[in-house]
């Protein structure tokens, strides 16, 4: 089915199309490039990026299906515009999440480590005493660095400055790949001011529409392990022993499964 604009990419695009519905009036749809979010039908998507006006894409390098260059080569001539994919790791002391189809933490390592040195109780017990570095602003660093490198790869918007910037003042994430919605609505304005639209202003949505525009929280939480490394300037999250305890348990039972 021909549309006026596409917008093509995982659950961080999807808001950006629903930003865009608020004012556009022109024929839009949300396609996934991956099977693992949404609905996914790759020769549908394919036969859209050929007809639609405007996409407005994710950008992707490696070689898969719904690469940059791939995507070029299926609409000569026509408007594109790719946006980063944002990818944070380092925000929080471990988070458990799915990647294709598996799962795995991030941050776990350190933890890992300790319970090979100092075995599983007093491993859980320096971990959630903060007595474990669990290396916060160099993961962050390393994973905003990675961004600036792609976006340098070929996006036309710019976010890993501006998250560089403000992530002291202003929560950037509330997942790895789940930003916040003034990290999200930075994006799409730059998007806007490229393809004619209209800009979001979070301040003048209704609860409802700043609702929607919310991503799920995460498995992780902010520690005061967490506040202390990066310097921010806003608390904690309540429930983070229990969402680390857990996720040392997890850990635990992985590694013990995997040494016999």
């Amino acid at each position: 089915m021909s549309v006026d604009i596409l917008f093509l990419g995982n659950c961080q695009m999807s808001k950006y199309r629903m930003f865009y519905n608020e004012t556009g009036t022109a024929k839009s749809r949300f396609d996934s490039i991956t099977p693992y979010f949404g609905k996914f039908d790759e020769e549908t998507t394919l036969r859209a990026i050929e007809s639609s006006d405007l996409v407005i894409s994710q950008l992707v390098t490696s070689d898969v299906t719904f690469n940059k260059d791939n995507i070029l080569a299926l609409r000569p001539n026509k408007d594109t515009i790719f946006t980063p994919y944002i990818y944070l790791t380092g925000f929080r002391r471990m988070e458990k999440l799915a990647s294709k189809g598996s799962a795995r933490v991030d941050g776990g390592g350190c933890f890992i480590d300790a319970l090979k040195k100092y075995g599983d109780v007093q491993a859980r017990s320096k971990y959630l005493s903060g007595e474990i570095d669990a290396q916060n602003q160099i993961r962050l660093d390393a994973s905003l660095a990675e961004m600036q490198r792609r976006e340098n790869l070929g996006a036309d918007i710019e976010i890993a400055e501006y998250i560089r910037q403000t992530y002291q003042e202003r929560l950037p994430c509330y997942a790895i790949n789940h930003p916040t919605p003034h990290v999200l609505v930075h994006v799409y304005n730059q998007i806007a001011a490229l393809a004619g639209f209209e800009k979001c202003d979070l301040g003048t949505m209704t609860k409802v529409q700043a609702g929607r525009s919310v991503l799920p929280r995460g498995t992780g939480a902010i520690s005061p392990y967490c506040v202390e490394a990066l310097g921010l300037e806003y608390v904690h999250d309540d429930h983070w022993f229990g969402n680390l305890n857990q996720i040392c348990n997890y850990l635990t039972v992985q590694y013990h499964q995997k040494a016999t």
